[in-house]
């Protein structure tokens, strides 16, 4: 008998309508397509902290995610969207592991999976929008274009490999993934510790969709192609209606997340 997860990600595959699952790249980027679709935010992250204060407990597990996700529009940040992208992809027959990466603030701060396919392996970063396999090439770097930038990965030293964007002629260096493959409990203490990560003291949504990246940190909302950003601020009392109207997010949510950084505030 399926279980609970299980129901929950066959209900979600069918809403985001995914494909059958099949052992091939381009499976992996029709997934990460529709993958697309679930917001990255971390409104519902801060809101359910306050409730359980715990974060063994708090961590949202696919089955509440999904659920949440058709209730209230919400989504998650890079370590519970990565877990999920997991369990779905491993539920479909997929040979795909978690791996950690550290990032310019702090070792293990970024999570993305690694799936192998017929001797190859491939990158999925739905943390980091990039929303299609990037390959791993421990010979020679590897860079793939988004709707807004060009993502490259570089051979760094045994099982290891550094991520750059290039955006607007700049190249940036974002993280260092580790190929240590993590599978099943061995990754939740690297996600309970997200819960002491600065993000949880101010709301941060962010979505790409149609070549255009939709972002919120704090009160400043930015919408940016590839060739232009446009950038504004906004009073905190207008944030819900327009997290809603861009992101699709129930206004409670956010409201009651402005709240709680609020009181961390003062």
């Amino acid at each position: 008998m399926p279980s609970l997860e299980e129901d929950a990600i066959e209900q979600l595959a069918s809403a985001l309508s995914m494909p059958d699952p099949e052992p091939s790249e381009d499976y992996l980027h029709h997934f990460l397509q529709s993958f697309s679709r679930i917001v990255y935010e971390n409104l519902s992250k801060i809101v359910r902290y306050a409730e359980i204060p715990n974060p063994k407990e708090a961590i949202r597990l696919p089955e509440l995610l999904i659920a949440d996700y058709f209730e209230f529009g919400t989504g998650g940040t890079c370590f519970s969207l990565t877990y999920l992208a997991y369990r779905m992809l491993r539920q479909f027959g997929l040979d795909v592991s978690i791996v950690m990466g550290d990032r310019s603030y702090g070792e293990d701060t970024h999570t993305a999976l690694v799936c192998d396919l017929t001797g190859r392996a491939f990158l999925l970063d739905v943390g980091f929008l990039i929303f299609q396999p990037v390959p791993l090439d421990s010979r020679q770097p590897c860079r793939v274009t988004t709707p807004i930038n060009k993502f490259e990965i570089v051979p760094a030293a045994r099982n290891l490999f550094d991520a750059y964007t290039h955006f607007r002629g700049k190249r940036k260096h974002r993280f260092t993934i580790k190929l240590d493959r993590l599978d099943g409990d061995a990754f939740l203490p690297f996600w309970w510790r997200t819960f002491n990560f600065g993000m949880m003291a101010y709301p941060l949504v962010t979505k790409l969709e149609a070549g255009t990246q939709y972002y919120l940190q704090n009160n400043v909302f930015q919408i940016r192609t590839a060739d232009a950003t446009i950038k504004k601020e906004y009073d905190p009392k207008e944030l819900p209606e327009l997290v809603q109207g861009s992101f699709g997010i129930d206004p409670q949510i956010t409201r009651r997340a402005l709240e709680l950084c609020g009181k961390r505030k003062t």
